[in-house]
């Protein structure tokens, strides 16, 4: 048993489809699909079921994944720890500020941090959250005003040509790191809607929309949620939330609908809820998670020691 197998049986999981897995793994299909019937041999036991739809997992297969999962994070926990002790003397200093958008800010960001702090331990890092359409503008706001202070920003990016709408100033430069999507968020007491296997934004925007962000008291068009919705018509606004909590207790009970990033799938609140759907939206999507820096931060080691660790927790985070 290797432990590719073990990356590989875990992206197929949140992959379900030899196509798309093998394209976020950067290996043919064939041998992803030789990979995984090694595996099988191996423990003597059938782990996918190849569908009409794609791939799924048999009861032994999940049971795979969980234990997949488990030992892969304690190996990243193991080169992290001695990491720590193999760069001490390459151990960086300076200050880093670091927006996150919301999508990856609770999902993401805690293990970046805990990686990136155990390799550079004199570093000091802020973190702030904000929406992802106000990022590019406070970046260069920040940029400007602390001089001792490298800045990031960890951005859910629509496509331009999508949204030419959508601008990123040019002292500016965005990083792609790996394809997201936005998803549907509706009540299972919504028979009518949480039946879909794929829903339109229009049919979203005949219900109330819940939206989340930070900075919608501030800016509505500086939001990403309201942008996204009115390129399809005008939403009818019931609620914005700044809190996970609330937002899936406004979804749970059917006071309306929203969308939400697919980085957010495994966020505990939004897996466990038994009374949240999340469904397929129709539209045409092209979506990168990445980050934005200034062009003079290209060679900055503070901001590629991040980009490494950024780069090491979306290894554990492949997004359905």
């Amino acid at each position: 048993m290797r432990i590719e197998q073990l990356i590989y049986l875990v992206t197929l999981f949140h992959y379900p489809s030899l196509t798309v897995a093998s394209e976020h793994l950067y290996i043919s299909q064939q041998s992803l699909g030789k990979a995984i019937k090694e595996l099988e041999s191996e423990l003597h036991t059938d782990l996918i079921i190849r569908t009409s739809r794609g791939i799924d997992f048999t009861e032994q297969g999940k049971e795979a994944v969980e234990m997949a999962s488990s030992i892969l994070s304690q190996i990243d926990e193991f080169k992290n720890h001695f990491s720590h002790f193999n760069h001490s003397t390459d151990s960086l200093a300076g200050n880093l500020l670091v927006l996150c958008c919301q999508a990856a800010y609770p999902q993401i960001m805690p293990k970046t941090i805990r990686t990136f702090q155990q390799i550079h331990p004199n570093a000091k890092i802020i973190t702030m959250e904000r929406d992802g359409l106000y990022l590019p503008l406070l970046h260069l706001q920040l940029y400007k005003e602390r001089k001792d202070t490298e800045v990031i920003s960890i951005i859910n990016l629509p496509s331009l040509e999508e949204y030419p709408d959508i601008k990123i100033p040019d002292e500016l430069s965005f990083h792609p790191l790996c394809k997201t999507k936005w998803l549907a968020c509706v009540s299972k007491n919504n028979p009518a809607l949480a039946k879909m296997k794929k829903i339109s934004m229009k049919t979203l925007l005949k219900h109330p929309i819940i939206v989340q962000s930070p900075d919608y008291a501030y800016n509505s068009t500086s939001c990403i949620d309201y942008f996204l919705f009115n390129r399809f018509g005008t939403p009818n606004i019931k609620m914005v939330i700044d809190d996970l909590e609330l937002f899936c207790q406004a979804i749970e009970t059917n006071m309306g609908v929203s969308i939400a990033s697919n980085i957010c799938t495994n966020v505990s609140r939004i897996k466990n809820s038994k009374d949240m759907v999340l469904i397929d939206i129709k539209e045409k999507q092209t979506v990168q998670l990445g980050y934005l820096i200034t062009n003079d931060m290209e060679d900055s080691p503070l901001v590629r020691g991040f980009v490494q660790a950024l780069k090491q927790a979306l290894k554990e985070f492949p997004f359905k």
